[in-house]
């Protein structure tokens, strides 16, 4: 038997050779008979001319021997033995042919699980500047991503996997067996849901494709199926965190394929070997492919990742928290975790404007990052994904310029001033702008935070009206400025904004260090800058060091200080006065670096001296292990007369200041009183802010009696303060009965992360009963019987750094107040005027809640039966919805729902593979109808966002 099957070889052999008039030879039986010709993986390409369908029957293939893909065209895999290859090889349809190669994930380490009692934004997130886009609601809705990998976890709590499908030969689920997939797919899509962490591009469609086994490897064939599964399910981005180190011709045509005909965007990691060359693997070495090397969170390239002249950009790539199996969470590290930020990166850009195709993302993304250092080991930079969505091919774009100075910019230009009014000997003055100065941080503290918590579906009405306080705050902060820039007869600093550089192109303001240590400061462009001059300054305003940088976009300049470095507010200056080199390239930046003594641990009781020069604070920590008033007071030295600033804060950061002092009864002495709830550290900075000479003094701490405010039941409160401050209310029932201690949330995006305790002491000894808000539960709630006469202590508190939300104490009450009627609107082109009639309680409606969809809006009291909107868009469904509220937090029904839609451009139809009608679509690709028909095409439902 077996020399027949040779001399058939033979004979097919020749035939081959000679003619095209090939005999039909059956491949599976002559495999099967010799055990000498050992079958591999071969991928299989047959020329343009031929048909593969004829070809296989022509070889006697059957489906089992040959998987022939749908849409990567004339490409097939099967195994064969050695000499059915060498035939193969000879075949005259066949164009060429190439043994299946291995490819394995590109992961360096995982740590022990990560801790997610709250939800948490990875720091790769504001690294990318991908909050810039969240909170312009630009969050990947309309764009589907392939995640190429070992599967995903489908029922993890923070993902929402649209669909997906195995590659690997005996495994019939696209579920993970590894990890590997699960933590790349939450980089990229974990939801916004107030667990966990918070994916780049939270609304994008993300797709489970497996073709890496439970140990993290596989083949070029599975990933060759997945590409053409991906074409035929209409994906837009493939995302691929594995590596292979042999070239593939079958792969690279299949990616270009997809890239030129489909229009599919492409990223892979770069991989994990280091510094080299060229030491980037397949696929992220072809040149269709972004390919993705990794960074530490100090901009730093990780040491094992990847270098050569195809890497393309560089993304967080060390210690990513992120999803993990069995519905947990996990730091890991590597090149693979790089990918996905790219990968979202891609979809929030998209996500702006789904007309854009993929060439012009990949532009948007390799034409706009921040500059990190060479390009053989960084690419071209960071991923900014700001200035992406900022981007146009049609203009140069300056985005070293910021011609409308930020918030915090203006913010700081009052500082500017305050130190003018002193070398003018106008402390008046400065003291003026000081407080104005700390008012208006705090606010912005305040502000920011919030908009970190706008949830990320159908937030872009809410993002709006935070825009319109935001520039309320801006306009303040000019009006001040030119007010007292006009006091002091000095130019207002807004002109520096001309040739100043945005802080998303800085690296390095605003640090902390102490005398001996050092500081690196940096200054990133898209183009060729010059170079650059560094001055630094000392609080006096004298110059200590002058340097300069090399050409380049890519300034960057390290400050050594010494032992004996003075503490004090130094500044380092960069600039670049020339215009030679183009248009942008003249810039004037600075740099605030607080060099800081160490800091002093205080006690309650103690007093602790201090000495500080011009321009330079003290900083204490104090700690409480149980919940009091305590006062913090400034004090002169014996025939000493000094004038001081206190600040709290709430981390050793210095970045978020909520409360703040000057001058405290009638004296430049400072003083400021608060209620800390226990086992709470905060950090006083003691300034030296108004004084030409330095200062010695003391700071004391002692406790204070404990201040209750009256309640009175029924009555809501809005609360809006800082942990770890505690607020603290008495109530006095004047009948025994069960009564609601409740807090409840504002608006979706306040933040409640709330905590009440019921005291039946003042010393607050003894808590009778308590209550936290948690990831299922967005308030607090104590149900309790209380008694006649009898005083109760109350003490509210939370977990956050700033807190907004109302509470009440009111009779229990279960039943739900009646629902509000006749909500009417009127629209005038982006803004919509809600109005309604009221609504009536057993015992009392306090307030209404507005909803767009299921989404709060906003809360507003009793008395008011109107609401405004603003920053409606075109091409945009809206329904609006207002449901009654009571003191117990009760909820009425919805009343009926006002919708409001404008149309701009044609409308589009999607049909079924029937012809049936599916959807409605607006120019933009938003949805403004799904139709479901029953079997003979008839319109069963139309449903409405």
């Amino acid at each position: 038997m077996v020399s027949k099957i040779i001399i058939k070889c033979c004979i097919a052999s020749l035939l081959l050779f000679f003619s095209s008039n090939v005999i039909p030879y059956d491949y599976n039986k002559a495999s099967a008979a010799s055990n000498e010709n050992e079958e591999k993986s071969y991928l299989i390409r047959l020329k343009p001319t031929s048909d593969a369908n004829k070809w296989m029957t022509k070889k006697g293939f059957n489906q089992q021997k040959v998987k022939k893909m749908k849409k990567v065209e004339n490409t097939l895999f099967t195994k064969v033995g050695t000499k059915e290859y060498g035939l193969l090889k000879v075949d005259p349809d066949v164009e060429f042919i190439e043994e299946d190669k291995r490819v394995s994930i590109t992961s360096v380490k995982e740590t022990s699980n990560g801790e997610t009692s709250t939800e948490q934004t990875p720091w790769g997130i504001a690294a990318t500047q991908a909050d810039y886009a969240h909170n312009n609601s630009y969050l990947g809705k309309g764009i589907k991503i392939a995640v190429l990998d070992t599967g995903v976890m489908s029922q993890h709590p923070d993902l929402k996997i649209a669909g997906g499908q195995s590659f690997i030969e005996g495994s019939k689920s696209f579920e993970d067996d590894n990890g590997h997939g699960t933590h790349v797919a939450g980089i990229i899509g974990a939801q916004h849901n107030n667990i966990g962490v918070v994916g780049m591009a939270p609304n994008a469609e993300i797709y489970a494709l497996k073709v890496l086994d439970a140990t993290g490897s596989g083949y070029y064939s599975s990933v060759i199926q997945a590409i053409d599964w991906s074409i035929s399910n209409g994906m837009n981005i493939i995302s691929m965190s594995f590596g292979g180190n042999e070239y593939s011709e079958m792969l690279h045509l299949a990616i270009q394929e997809a890239s030129t005909k489909y229009g599919i965007l492409f990223v892979a990691a770069a991989g994990n070997a280091g510094l080299g060359k060229e030491t980037e693997t397949y696929p992220a070495l072809y040149p269709e492919v972004i390919s993705v090397g990794a960074l530490n969170s100090m901009n730093k390239r990780s040491d094992f990742s990847s270098t050569g002249s195809e890497l393309d950009i560089m993304a967080p790539g060390e210690n990513i928290l992120s999803t993990d199996l069995n519905g947990g969470y996990r730091e890991r590290t590597g090149t693979s975790f790089s990918v996905p930020y790219i990968a979202g990166a891609a979809a929030l850009i998209w996500s702006s404007d789904l007309n854009l195709k993929s060439d012009q993302i990949k532009d948007k993304i390799l034409v706009t990052p921040t500059v990190l250092g060479d390009a053989h080991e960084y690419g071209k930079g960071i991923v900014n994904v700001m200035k992406a969505l900022n981007y146009s091919s049609n203009s140069e774009g300056n985005f070293g310029s910021t011609t409308s100075l930020s918030v915090s910019n203006l913010i700081s230009s009052l500082l500017r001033l305050k130190s003018k009014a002193i070398t003018q000997n106008k402390i008046e003055i400065a003291k003026e702008i000081y407080d104005f100065y700390n008012e208006l941080n705090i606010e912005y503290s305040r502000l920011s935070q919030f908009s970190q918590n706008i949830n990320e579906q159908n937030n872009a009405l809410v993002d709006a009206e935070n825009k319109v306080i935001v520039e309320e705050l801006r306009a303040k902060c000019i009006e001040l400025i030119n007010k007292y820039a006009k006091s002091l007869d000095t130019p207002a600093d807004l002109s520096v904004a001309e040739y100043d550089v945005s802080d998303k192109d800085k690296m390095g303001n605003w640090q902390t260090i102490s005398p001996g240590e050092s500081v690196t400061v940096t200054v990133a462009f898209p183009k060729y800058q010059g170079h650059a001059n560094v001055n630094v300054w000392t609080p006096e305003g004298t110059t200590i060091d002058e340097s300069s940088s090399t050409d380049g976009s890519y300034h960057s300049y390290t400050w050594h200080t010494s032992e004996s470095t003075p503490p004090g507010v130094y500044t380092i200056q960069m600039y670049n006065t020339w215009e030679w080199v183009n248009e942008y390239s003249r810039f004037d930046t600075s740099f605030t670096v607080y060099v800081v003594s160490a800091t002093k641990s205080i006690s309650e009781g103690e007093s602790v001296n201090f000495n500080i020069i011009p321009e330079s604070y003290q900083l204490f920590e104090f700690t409480t292990n149980e919940t009091k008033t305590v006062t913090f007071d400034t004090l002169n030295v014996p025939n000493g007369d000094i004038d001081t600033v206190i600040s709290i804060y709430n981390n050793n950061d210095l970045r978020q200041e909520f409360a703040y002092n000057d001058d405290a009864n009638g004296s430049q002495l400072s003083s400021i009183s608060l209620t800390l709830f226990s086992n709470s550290t905060i950090y006083i900075k003691v300034e030296n802010k108004f004084s030409l000479n330095s200062i010695s003094g003391y700071l004391r701490v002692q406790e204070t009696v404990n201040q209750f405010t009256p309640l009175v039941s029924g009555e809501l409160t809005n609360q809006s303060f800082s942990t770890p401050i505690a607020k603290l209310y008495s109530f006095t029932p004047s009948i025994t009965q069960k009564y609601t201690l409740i807090t409840g949330e504002l608006c979706e995006w306040c933040i409640n992360n709330t905590s009440l305790y019921l005291s039946d002491t003042a010393n607050l000894n003894n808590y009778i009963a308590s209550s936290k808000s948690n990831s299922l539960e967005y308030y607090a709630r104590i149900d309790y019987e209380l008694l006649a006469g009898t005083t109760y202590y109350i003490v509210l508190t939370g977990d956050q750094s700033f807190l907004d939300f109302g509470f009440a104490i009111t009779p229990f009450d279960e039943i739900d107040p009646t629902a509000p009627v006749q909500l009417t609107g009127t629209r005038e082109g982006s803004t919509v005027t809600l109005n309604w009639n009221d609504s009536t309680d057993n015992v009392g409606v306090v307030g209404y809640d507005i909803y767009l969809g299921t989404y709060k809006l906003k809360s507003v009291e009793s008395n008011i039966k109107t609401y405004t909107v603003k920053g409606l868009e075109v091409n945009n469904t809206y329904k609006f919805t207002v449901k009654a509220r009571d003191a117990s937090w009760n909820q009425s029904d919805s009343s009926n729902s006002y919708r409001s839609v404008v149309i701009v451009g044609s409308l589009s139809y999607v049909y079924d593979k029937n012809g049936r009608l599916e959807k409605i679509l607006f120019s933009n690709g938003n949805v403004f109808a799904d139709f479901k028909s029953d079997n003979n095409g008839n319109t069963q439902q139309i449903k409405f966002p």
